[in-house]
């Protein structure tokens, strides 16, 4: 033990201010050193850029913090060039040679690995496909190349078009409906993919269109992408690390542990599946594949947040720049209309036609990329040669889209958008670098939904021109301001409804869930005290064809009537769709006309397609090409018409609440459609939460909520 007198004396105020002085003065010298060396003899000092980026990762933590990174390492190569040094160890390039040399595929030589720095915190394990390493990496990568094929994606195009006609089906509910017909499509676009990945994942889509809203599952994904820039940061002095999860809020943590759970119980839940489907993962669920648990749960989590948020970012993009330039989207529009007369020959092949809108999505990935940020890798023991320049050992290498994409060495008039740059030998864009332009990436590790994602965009885009007439809000002018951490912090894009295609009203209808739709279904002996139903044959009642498939000239196919003329009557359309029906004792007995949609109803519903279809090609052309008239009995008009608006994704025109009688009569109707899952969803999210504080009601959805 040191005596008394000398703990005295070194606690003494004058001794504990000298400690802490010399403590601070040592640090000091040490961080100049440090930056001085960075700045004047570091391998990296004769490339250009700040010499406080080369001193210190303060510049680069800061612009990271803020979201707005790439457009200071754009700022920085305008200054000085192809090549800048963007901190002590990291260098960014724009020139197009650089995708190849850092990205590309190299024979003989091992390729550059990722950084670990900037992949740590990344939203999935080390596991997966996006951070194995380079030999599981080929090996999860072969086993899913398959299921992202060209002629698997087309195999895929029912249930993607699906989930857009839900998608169109809001918007033109929202375009008829008597509010402000105001629409924020940053969050449409974003339901649309979520919905689409959930189901050629997870075997289940999150049902954002049918309730109009976010799954838990997402939103926590957009709660992770800033947290996971700050984490990234503070590995760069990792004694703030411990410091900064402080101040992470303790519900933000919980829920990131939920959304692991859930995460594992939806990839869980896709193994339960054997209809023998061919979706994206199909291939790692085979019992020989090959692949571990944590590679497939991490690679499903991956490819939900990849392939979903950077499709809606660009679809986001396009939209807003076409609107933001008129002359543009005349032009789009024009395309679009002048080669289909129907919404319904609108495919995966026949957008591909569409060159002017092919051309506005490639401006849109060059001027909004939906990574705007690089993905750094970082140089192995050896010197690299890049852009002719030696790069040594141990340094961290990346192109950034953002500051490639806006070069006016890449790029002419490069701020501006102007799709023309992209048809053929368009004049004025002679100097333009277009392999500059790679969003998708390059060499082993590009990115492998490049096939959905371009299905997706064409396709939808092309629906959203084909139907309606938009205008930009005020408020959305400068919606393309905004921050990037790692990808988009996208605001509300607000549109306006200037006009809608004229949709065609079925004689008779006395109630219309879909304005297109091609179905009436006739509810006879409505609210019968016992509802027994039958789906006969449909019986047909069709325009006059020529199609080869309408007869056969033996008297096979049945007798046709044709349509007749039925004025639009708006007040109708609106009356039905955005009125609460009332419905009471007056109208038991009666006859009514529902107008429906085959498609959704033949996605929905087992019963619905049997139904319609038959098994044989003549009714199929029939629903295509006319309107097919189908008969049902005895069942609850409000009940009915809540099932088939939920089938076509009106959630927004649903109630709240409903009573536990209502609440029966409407869950046995998806019992006998064969079409529970996204009925139970809506209950379990809405009606059941709202009646589980009366005494003696069930807590779990089972036949005793029904009864």
């Amino acid at each position: 033990m040191l005596p008394a007198n000398n703990l005295a004396f070194i606690l003494s105020p004058v001794v504990t201010f000298e400690l802490i002085g010399g403590v601070i003065a040592l640090v000091s010298i040490a961080a100049i050193a440090s930056w001085s060396y960075n700045v004047f003899f570091h391998p990296l000092s004769n490339y250009p850029g700040p010499r406080l980026a080369a001193a210190t990762r303060l510049w680069y933590a800061w612009h990271c913090a803020k979201g707005s990174l790439p457009f200071a390492i754009h700022e920085l190569h305008l200054r000085y060039g192809d090549v800048v040094r963007v901190a002590p160890d990291e260098l960014s390039y724009i020139h197009p040679d650089g995708w190849n040399e850092i990205y590309g595929h190299r024979p003989g030589q091992s390729e550059i690995p990722k950084d670990p720095s900037f992949y740590s915190s990344a939203l999935s394990s080390p596991e997966g496909i996006f951070r194995a390493p380079r030999d599981r990496h080929g090996y999860i990568r072969r086993q899913m190349s398959h299921g992202f094929s060209e002629k698997s994606m087309r195999e895929q195009e029912d249930t993607i078009r699906h989930y857009a006609d839900l998608m169109i089906s809001y918007l033109s509910t929202q375009a008829n409906g008597p509010k402000e017909n105001v629409v924020d499509f940053t969050r449409w676009y974003n339901y649309f993919t979520f919905d689409v990945m959930g189901q050629l994942v997870f075997g289940e889509s999150f049902n954002c269109l049918q309730s109009s809203g976010f799954h838990p599952w997402v939103s926590i994904i957009f709660d992770s992408i800033r947290y996971n820039v700050f984490v990234r940061c503070t590995q760069f002095w990792p004694w703030l690390s411990p410091v900064i999860r402080r101040f992470i809020p303790k519900s933000f943590q919980r829920r990131k542990i939920e959304q692991q759970a859930l995460s594992r119980e939806k990839a869980n839940y896709r193994k339960t599946i054997h209809d023998g489907r061919n979706d994206l993962v199909a291939n790692l669920l085979k019992p020989d594949s090959g692949v571990t648990d944590l590679e497939y749960q991490s690679t499903v989590q991956t490819l939900i947040v990849a392939g979903s948020e950077t499709t809606a970012s660009l679809l986001c993009g396009v939209t807003f720049h076409l609107l933001n330039n008129p002359e543009k989207l005349e032009k789009a529009v024009k395309e679009v209309r002048s080669e289909f007369d129907s919404a319904d020959k609108i495919s995966f092949v026949s957008v591909n036609k569409l060159h002017y809108l092919l051309a506005c999505l490639n401006e849109a990935l060059r001027v909004y990329p939906p990574v705007a940020d690089g993905f750094p890798r970082r140089t192995g023991s050896n010197v690299e040669v890049i852009n002719g320049q030696p790069v040594p050992p141990n340094t961290a290498i990346r192109m950034t889209h953002w500051a490639t994409y806006r070069s006016p060495r890449n790029f002419v008039r490069p701020n501006e958008y102007l799709p023309e740059r992209w048809l053929g030998n368009a004049p004025g864009f002679e100097k333009d670098h277009k392999n500059a332009l790679q969003p998708f990436h390059v060499g082993p590790r590009n990115c492998i939904g490049r096939n959905l994602a371009y299905m997706e965009m064409r396709l939808l885009l092309a629906l959203v021109l084909w139907n309606f007439d938009l205008e930009l809000c005020p408020a959305s002018k400068l919606w393309d301001k905004q921050r990037v951490y790692n990808l988009w912090e996208k605001p509300e894009l607000k549109y306006n409804f200037v006009n809608l295609r004229k949709p065609i009203i079925i004689n008779g209808a006395t109630h219309i869930v879909d304005l297109d739709g091609d179905v009436m279904i006739v509810l006879r002996n409505a609210n019968a005290p016992f509802a027994v139903s039958e789906l006969p044959s449909p019986a047909i009642t069709e325009e006059p064809t020529t199609d080869p498939f309408a007869g056969d000239g033996h008297g096979g196919a049945p007798e046709k009537k044709p349509i007749e003329e039925f004025s639009y009557d708006q007040n109708r359309a609106n009356h039905n769709d955005h009125q609460k029906d009332n419905i009471d004792d007056e109208s038991r007995g009666k006859t009514f006309r529902i107008q429906v949609s085959a498609k959704h109803l033949m996605h929905a519903s087992r019963v619905f397609k049997v139904s319609l279809t038959g098994g044989g090609k003549e009714n199929i052309t029939f629903c295509q090409q006319g309107s097919v008239e189908m008969t049902t009995e005895g069942w609850n008009l409000e009940a009915f018409l809540i099932l088939l608006k939920i089938i076509h994704g009106q959630a927004h025109d649903l109630p709240q609440k409903l009573s536990l009688e209502m609440l029966g009569k409407v869950t046995v109707l998806p019992d006998f459609y064969g079409c529970q899952r996204p009925v139970r969803v809506l209950a379990d999210m809405m009606w059941i939460r709202s009646i589980m504080d009366k005494a003696d009601i069930p807590n779990e959805y089972t036949r005793d909520i029904k009864l």
